[in-house]
């Protein structure tokens, strides 16, 4: 348990999440990408309001902050983008099982690159 505590830049992980978050609410946005995703996914299945779906966003928006922050202790930044790739793997077939778009698929899948560059930049900065 010590490895994925010790060490651990938590004032980057912190903030990180948060930059990364707001960003997926702009990355979503009308303003942004939200016309083309909402375009492709069809019609989404909204039993819980936008509560649980924004709480769980940012559980795991800080869990991927904590394992980027984990691979900065250990000089290990390729592993983190091994790990956004098996995200990003995860996603884009998801989306292909569901029939999203191309288009949606790659506004999800690009999400989760901009959003590793975040959690990547806030460990150098802080």
């Amino acid at each position: 348990m010590d490895a994925l505590l010790i060490g651990v830049n938590w004032t980057a992980v912190i903030i990180g999440a948060i930059v990364a978050f707001v960003v997926g609410a702009v990355w979503y946005s009308e303003k942004l990408f939200g016309r083309i995703w909402k375009r492709g996914i069809g019609e989404p299945v909204m039993n819980y309001g936008m509560l649980l779906p924004m709480l769980a966003q940012g559980v795991v928006t800080f869990v991927f902050a904590w394992i980027i922050g984990i691979t900065a202790v250990n000089d290990n930044l390729l592993f983190a983008l091994l790990i956004t790739i098996a995200i990003a793997g995860f996603i884009k077939a998801q989306g292909l099982f569901a029939g999203k778009t191309k288009s949606a698929i790659l506004v999800e899948v690009g999400y989760v690159f901009v959003m590793a560059c975040i959690l990547i930049l806030a460990h150098a900065i802080f």
